[in-house]
């Protein structure tokens, strides 16, 4: 009984080192076990259901805020530099953390409970792009805090940077597992005193208890108390069996690389996600891996991260191609950051490995940094960049139509989706934006030319719209001697026929004589009994994912199609993709 015997030794230092983080997390847990069970089943009280989920989203908020007091308390305890919490002068900045964490968390709190800037959950990723420009700083507090904790305590365990990642990941993952582990027999503990002794609501109850008695504590457990040494069980899985996959991945990419370069292909749409997993992967496995191996094999293992530097520029090449077509959007704005990231990544990588070092302390502060330009730095954080980006081609399309000419169809379908991804995801700097536009030209009606079904969702999906979704298509260019982008449009205030289907007319950018005519009853009807069964937005996308042939062996990779549904009539349909052709 050796190991529960440090695991108790373990907890008590825990909950004696970090007792102020714990018991606001354990009250958060408590109130919304009592909101569960007791007041929902209550009528009549909603002002006190209403004051208590205040409080909880409160002590949520502040525990990341505790734990940053009391794990950097505990490394400079550790150190010798402060003996106790007495002292004011060494102390004074806690207070200072703390009621700017209150200011913070008591802000998060009211904005989730007034009507008017409700949001369900900070974990939605749309409230990065919320007009209340609060929710991004509230983000950055939280990485501020959670990235600062994690980093003393790494600090005052003394290990290596990979060293401390492995154990800090694997003793993480144990008490996760043992905390699954007692709420699972808790609630079935519950279920058979309700079934056989007493029906009594005591779920909400239960579940609460154990996870704020278990749920954080366990990853603090595994963070500030990293342990010794690596199981065996844990070295072959982290140094040798995942390294293993992620090697065969490396193997595959490099293939395909040697697929594009000899048959001159572009790379598929889903080339960057599988990359960037194989990124995100990758830091933790070739990390944990080089904390937990020696020798040879070891200095095999640094230089796993280097081999990766060619699979930057295939993301390079797609979200290149998706910008250059469609502007930013809040996805590849995080493409771009997600980029750069990568490239620091290696520089700094690159660095350390010639002077035989590690990462260390370093990815702490850059990836704090990233936070801070991504959601806070004027001019580049995600919201302006949109506005930027998207912004152009509104105010563009605004100008040409108000001097007298005529934009074409897909001028038209651009502007209207770039003023849908401003007015969706480019929160305040958009809303400000599309003021000014509504200043600068009164006479030209936004709403009514940008948004006439008074959707301002670019994903939005009504009973009656449909689109599907295939960006940049991977095709082979090998016997085909031009290829042509081409593009349909049609809207109700315009005169082109789409009644027929099968008869669709393709031209460069909609205008000229036409390239082509395509049948498209078959993909409209493919589409139709998708949402007649329910289908989800990638199985829409999988309509399109095969070219159509002609006859004369021409194919045509749509890269976007959507249409509106009135009974049976087909409108608003607007096409986009490359004509492939001898």
């Amino acid at each position: 009984m050796l190991w529960f015997g440090k695991i108790r030794e373990d907890a008590k230092a825990v909950f004696k080192e970090h007792p102020a983080s714990i018991l606001s997390c354990f009250i958060g847990f408590l109130i919304l076990g009592v909101i569960d069970d007791i007041l929902s089943r209550i009528g009549g009280i909603n002002t006190a259901r209403e004051v208590l989920e205040v409080i909880a989203d409160f002590c949520f908020a502040m525990t990341p805020a505790f734990a940053l007091c009391e794990s950097h308390y505990g490394y400079l305890k550790k150190n010798g530099k402060i003996e106790d919490l007495k002292d004011i002068k060494k102390s004074f900045i806690y207070i200072i953390v703390l009621l700017i964490s209150a200011g913070m968390s008591g802000a998060f709190a009211y904005i989730k409970y007034d009507p008017a800037n409700h949001i369900n959950s900070i974990f939605d990723f749309d409230v990065i792009g919320a007009e209340n420009p609060f929710m991004r700083f509230f983000f950055v507090y939280l990485a501020a805090c959670t990235i600062g904790a994690v980093y003393f305590l790494y600090k005052k365990s003394g290990e290596s940077f990979e060293s401390y990642f492995v154990k800090g990941f694997l003793g993480t993952m144990k008490g996760e597992l043992a905390y699954g582990v007692v709420l699972l027999g808790g609630l079935c503990i519950v279920w058979v005193f309700q079934t056989l002794i007493y029906d009594i609501d005591a779920i909400g109850i239960v579940m609460s208890l154990i996870s704020g008695v278990m749920a954080y504590p366990a990853v603090l457990i595994a963070l500030s108390k990293p342990g010794e040494k690596v199981s065996k069980f844990g070295r072959i899985m982290m140094g040798y069996v995942f390294p293993g996959f992620l090697a065969a991945a490396f193997i595959i990419l490099y293939v395909y690389i040697l697929k594009i370069v000899f048959n001159w292909k572009f790379p598929s749409n889903e080339a960057f996600a599988i990359v960037t997993v194989l990124f995100i992967s990758g830091i933790f496995f070739w990390s944990m891996a080089q904390g937990c191996t020696e020798g040879r094999y070891n200095q095999v293992l640094r230089i796993m991260p280097l081999l990766f530097i060619p699979f930057i520029v295939i993301q390079i090449i797609c979200l290149y191609m998706r910008i250059a077509q469609y502007g930013l959007t809040q996805s590849r704005y995080f493409g771009i950051l997600l980029i750069v990231f990568e490239v620091l990544y290696e520089v700094i990588y690159t660095l350390r490995f010639l002077k035989g070092k590690g990462m260390e302390w370093i990815l702490f502060p850059v990836v704090l940094g990233f936070v801070l330009i991504a959601l806070i730095v004027p001019g580049v954080n995600v919201c302006a960049a949109i506005t930027g980006s998207q912004g152009k081609v509104v105010e563009h399309f605004i100008e040409d139509t108000i001097s007298g000419k005529e934009p074409s169809s897909s001028a038209k379908a651009q502007a209207r989706s770039a003023y849908k991804v401003i007015n969706s995801q480019a929160g305040f700097e958009g809303s400000r934006f599309i003021k000014k536009l509504g200043s600068k030209f009164p006479e030209f009606d936004l709403k009514a030319e940008f948004d006439p079904d008074g959707s301002d969702s670019v994903d939005y999906v009504s009973s009656d719209y449909y689109y599907a979704d295939n960006e940049i298509p991977g095709f082979d260019t090998l016997g085909y001697k031009h290829v042509e982008v081409v593009s349909f449009s049609s809207y109700d205030d315009e005169d082109t026929d789409i009644k027929d289907l099968t008869r669709v007319e393709l031209r460069h950018e909609s205008e000229g004589e036409p390239y082509a005519e395509i049948d498209l009853s078959e993909t409209i009807n493919k589409m139709r009994e998708l949402r007649k069964n329910g289908a989800v937005q990638f199985e829409f996308n999988n309509v399109i994912e095969d070219p159509l042939i002609f006859e004369d062996g021409s194919l045509l990779y749509i890269t976007y199609i959507s249409f509106d549904e009135r009974g049976d009539e087909i409108t608003n349909l607007y096409i986009t993709g490359y004509y492939l052709h001898k």
